[in-house]
């Protein structure tokens, strides 16, 4: 991935990130009873952050590189964020309407200027709408995905919640076809293991270096 998309789309947390690296230099700079040392922190903290945010969208691209997605025609996109994932899955299969939810106002601006910015406009819809609240029919999408985002109800880890939620996936999903997420260990694995126990197919990525980033993909398929 080109680090331009990165900056494009945006960082989880920036003003976070931007206090680190910021407060880092200066600390750096000025060097008071050798504050230079949280300096170093301060930035390795933010380019940890830069680096998370580029290995999230990483994950995305492979996932959707990686899984059958060519007789998928409409998709849906829950907590879109900055958008990443449901421009990432238009421009790279035969997706011919993708909805977006998202209950941040701000990020819902953000999206739509993505939207534009990636010519895909006429593909997609954004709605703001809570994720546990939509009215569409059952097996409406051939494809459901999400992403942690801050602040998004896709990582919380309530029972109830969660569980809701992965209800809904469910019955809006057709047979046979995927619900894909990019998520924190703890959810992923929670999410997969309830739907197991609805009969569905998962896959989840293996763990090796991913607890630098705290990242894992899960691959949903219904059967039925």
């Amino acid at each position: 991935m080109k680090m331009k998309r990165l900056f494009n789309f945006g960082f989880d947390e920036p003003y976070i990130l931007f206090v680190s690296i910021f407060s880092g230099l200066i600390l750096i700079g000025f060097n008071f009873k050798k504050s230079w040392r949280w300096g170093v922190l301060l930035l390795l903290f933010g380019l940890w952050m830069v680096f998370a945010n580029w290995q999230k969208y990483r994950l995305i691209d492979r996932l959707i590189s990686k899984n059958d997605l060519s007789n998928v025609k409409k998709g849906l996109d829950l907590g879109s964020g900055s958008g990443y994932f449901l421009i990432d899955a238009v421009k790279n299969t035969k997706l011919s309407y993708f909805v977006g939810v998202e209950d941040q106002y701000q990020n819902s601006k953000r999206i739509r200027r993505n939207v534009d910015k990636y010519h895909v406009q006429n593909q997609v819809n954004i709605i703001n709408q809570d994720i546990h609240e939509l009215s569409y029919a059952n097996r409406s999408f051939d494809l459901i995905t999400a992403s942690n985002e801050n602040n998004s109800n896709i990582t919380s880890t309530n029972a109830k919640e969660y569980q809701s939620l992965c209800d809904e996936i469910y019955r809006m999903l057709k047979p046979n076809c995927k619900f894909m997420m990019v998520n924190t260990p703890r959810i992923t694995k929670k999410m997969a293991k309830y739907f197991e126990s609805k009969g569905a197919n998962v896959q989840m990525s293996k763990i090796k270096i991913q607890p630098l980033w705290g990242l894992r993909t899960l691959v949903m398929t219904k059967k039925y």
